[in-house]
């Protein structure tokens, strides 16, 4: 049935009780609503000293994402994800200072713009 708008108000209708009760629903909503959309994590204030980290987490409870607020020597702000690439860690627990990020699993280390830093070793 192709969708339509009534122009009489009294042929209006609401979703069925089922898409608000559903699990299934609830479940497709977090992907195909939430997740693909801006969400609101926090204020540039949270960051604002160079090498300021502040974990934050969109949607807590629901789509519960770990990212990170962190602020760079050249003085951007960013927002990256608060997990470890090698084995999901989860990298900063409360807000903190540093030169980057550091996973305290193995020592993965990012810059924080979250960009990967290759080990020396690797570099030859």
């Amino acid at each position: 049935m192709p969708f339509s708008v009534d122009p009489n108000i009294a042929q209006a209708k609401t979703l069925d009780t089922s898409f608000y009760l559903d699990s299934v629903y609830f479940e497709e909503a977090k992907e195909k609503i939430f997740a693909r959309s801006w969400q609101f994590v926090g204020h540039t204030d949270q960051a604002k000293d160079t090498g300021w980290l502040t974990p934050v987490t969109i949607l807590e409870d629901y789509l519960h994402e770990p990212f990170l607020l962190s602020k760079d020597k050249t003085g951007n702000v960013h927002c990256v994800s608060n997990v470890c690439t090698h084995r999901g860690n989860l990298l900063i627990e409360k807000p903190c200072k540093a030169n980057d990020i550091r996973c305290r699993y193995h020592g993965r280390r990012f810059q924080l713009d979250g960009k990967f830093v290759l080990c020396r070793s690797l570099k030859r």
